[in-house]
């Protein structure tokens, strides 16, 4: 009895924690907003803030590829005056997904470029794309976060100092 016991709370467990990091989520295409913050230095002493977030809305056709639109709202300040000012509903640009290979792309500017891969194991080179410009970011480890009521692949990213600094999430 004991070992019919360990063997379905071994299964249980085994096929539990591998549906929590096998199963593909892809991006999400309504219904959701993206949250951020991006900041640069304005010689000679002055840094520029841009607090935003990102919101779809609308489709379009690109080529032969559907396309969610992104638009941005959003609060641009600086460490200096003049005081900042808000912005409200500008295009940031389009993406679209290959559920297949796990990969987003973005539309920008008249080009395609990859945006994020989430078919990458341990050890594996981030490739290089519109929002990872540097060539030395690998995924250190694997695992999975509860995302609203489902478990999603986290991927652990760090650089050439091995220093976990940022985590891409399915």
């Amino acid at each position: 009895m004991k070992k019919l016991l360990f063997s379905v709370i071994y299964l249980f467990i085994f096929y539990s924690a591998e549906a929590q990091t096998n199963v593909y989520h892809p991006f999400p295409d309504s219904n959701v907003v993206w949250v951020g913050t991006s900041w640069y230095n304005y010689p000679p002493t002055d840094v520029i803030y841009n607090d935003y977030n990102l919101y779809i809305s609308g489709d379009t056709i690109i080529g032969s590829n559907i396309y969610h639109k992104l638009y941005q709202n959003g609060y641009i300040w600086a460490t200096c005056p003049p005081p900042g000012y808000y912005y409200f509903g500008q295009y940031f640009g389009a993406f679209r997904q290959d559920s297949a290979n796990k990969k987003v792309y973005f539309f920008e500017n008249g080009n395609d470029t990859l945006a994020y891969d989430f078919n990458l194991n341990i050890g594996d080179t981030l490739p290089v794309t519109c929002l990872n410009v540097l060539n030395n970011n690998y995924v250190q480890s694997i695992d999975s976060v509860l995302v609203g009521s489902q478990y999603h692949k986290r991927f652990w990213i760090s650089d050439d100092n091995s220093i976990n600094y940022a985590s891409l999430i399915e």
